[in-house]
């Protein structure tokens, strides 16, 4: 059985990296805040399932990604009333693949601890050309 995944912003980076994910086999509930991006029908081409809530992506996740724009919009999509954090289970993993800087990620992690979950700051570098050759 595999862990399942979700995976929250699907832009340029987002939709290709969930899409790697979903055709290596792992279940990826994905989520995007404009439905009709590209990066929403690359993943969805690729077997994520793309949902319209991010509660519905996060609820029975065991690994939550996150890949959005800047502090306030991964502060919205991980701490704001109807983020991740709301909806995630104790124990679960959130990996945030944003450039948000050290001060952000701190505070992002001590606001989860709070509420039994974990924090990985993983911003990610390659640019686009790099987002379609990661490995899994």
């Amino acid at each position: 059985m595999h862990k399942q995944i979700a995976f929250l912003g699907l832009g340029m980076m987002g939709g290709p990296m969930t899409a790697n994910l979903a055709r290596s086999g792992l279940q990826v509930m994905a989520w995007n805040r404009t439905s009709d991006r590209p990066g929403v029908e690359v993943a969805a081409s690729a077997g994520a399932q793309v949902v319209s809530s991010i509660q519905e992506a996060v609820s029975s996740a065991e690994v939550i990604f996150t890949c959005v724009g800047d502090v306030p919009d991964v502060e919205a999509v991980i701490l704001g009333p109807e983020g991740a954090a709301a909806f995630a289970q104790p124990g679960t993993l959130v990996v945030d693949m944003s450039t948000i800087g050290p001060v952000a990620a701190r505070k992002i992690d001590a606001e989860l601890q709070q509420r039994q979950l974990r924090f990985l700051d993983a911003p990610i570098s390659g640019g686009t050309s790099g987002r379609k050759k990661a490995p899994w």
